[in-house]
């Protein structure tokens, strides 16, 4: 990385829900995020796969907006 005193900018450009396998065997809904980073002409793109907590409102589990919102602020204090 560079030493650009630039802050950097990100965006989620896409998602896919689904469940994914866990260690254990068990499947687990979540979504895989894809996050692309730039700073000037750096770019860097990641993926980021959350998983839905059991005990999360049933509103907010089908809420793609609030997932991705909450990608954004991980992000950001990280």
């Amino acid at each position: 990385m560079s030493g650009d005193p630039r802050p950097w900018q990100m965006r989620v450009t896409g998602g896919l829900s689904a469940h994914f396998f866990q260690p254990d065997g068990s499947s687990r809904a979540g979504t895989d995020w894809s996050v692309g980073l730039k700073r000037g002409a750096e770019e860097h793109a990641v993926t980021v796969r959350t998983c839905t907590e059991d005990d999360l409102p049933a509103k907010l589990k089908n809420d793609n907006k609030y997932m991705a919102r909450m990608v954004w602020v991980i992000s950001a204090i990280c």
